[in-house]
């Protein structure tokens, strides 16, 4: 795999996260909330270390693309507790693909 593209596509995710937490802030959304978006950004962070096939980024693209589209624009929205909702789904399937991949490294 062209390990630059796995990056690419990471380091998008990390400023879509950063871009989320932008958004949150504006809106004032709460502290747990926020913290729970810079343990998930720093969770994406931890990621790219790991992604070692083409496999392992179709998997973490398929996995959380889709979901942190939906969170920025539900932050851009103002929508907390949809965003709330949004924050756990991105949570546990970033944690989750972090330890799939840690085990098969």
């Amino acid at each position: 795999m062209d390990q630059s593209v796995g990056e690419y596509n990471l380091l998008a995710m990390v400023d879509d996260v950063e871009g989320i937490i932008f958004y949150a802030k504006e809106k004032n959304f709460s502290v747990g909330i926020l913290n729970g978006l810079e343990s998930i950004h720093d969770t994406i962070v931890e990621l790219e270390p790991l992604v070692q096939t083409a496999a392992h980024q179709k998997r973490i693209k398929a996995d959380l693309e889709k979901i942190i589209q939906e969170l920025k624009e539900t932050c851009k929205k103002g929508e907390e507790m949809a965003a709330l909702g949004k924050l756990r789904t991105l949570r546990d399937r970033a944690n989750a693909l972090k330890v799939i991949l840690e085990r098969m490294k």
